[in-house]
């Protein structure tokens, strides 16, 4: 689901969601709208990665995963990435419930070698936008998937 923002560079958009001011939108599908957390930017790392915060939205609710008794409705990841080099490191994932209470989630060990931005499970689209936000923030303009649309 996730490199599905990442496919195509325009679309008709569907039923917007509005992030907090905070939180800019990157990528929009009608499923997912994925933010990035603007006030939360770690460009003082010692390992030189930047560290952010992205924000995943989802329309539906999802299943928690070996806990289909909850369900989350948000994830925000923490990420360090390398743009020059294309690499990212999973650091924090949180999985939130409608009413902003965490039902799951993990932390990464972040000593642990970074992965591709090709073999990441975002996919390597996602986080060229990321990058290009980070890069000229005023001039990004989000990516937006109708993923009702079919062409031949």
């Amino acid at each position: 689901m996730h490199r599905l923002i990442a496919v195509a560079l325009c679309a008709v958009a569907a039923t917007p969601m509005v992030p907090s001011p905070r939180w800019i939108l990157i990528a929009r599908t009608r499923d997912i709208a994925m933010s990035i957390d603007s006030a939360r930017i770690d460009s003082a790392r010692t390992d030189g990665t930047v560290g952010i915060r992205l924000r995943f939205e989802y329309s539906a609710p999802q299943p928690v995963p070996d806990d289909p008794q909850h369900v989350y409705t948000e994830m925000q990841v923490q990420l360090a990435l390398d743009c020059h080099a294309e690499l990212v490191r999973n650091l924090v994932f949180d999985l939130i419930a409608s009413t902003g209470r965490r039902v799951g989630g993990m932390s990464f060990d972040t000593t642990a070698a970074p992965s591709t931005f090709a073999t990441h499970p975002f996919g390597h689209g996602t986080f060229i936008g990321i990058c290009g936000w980070l890069r000229a923030p005023g001039r990004f303009r989000p990516v937006i998937v109708d993923t009702s649309v079919v062409s031949h």
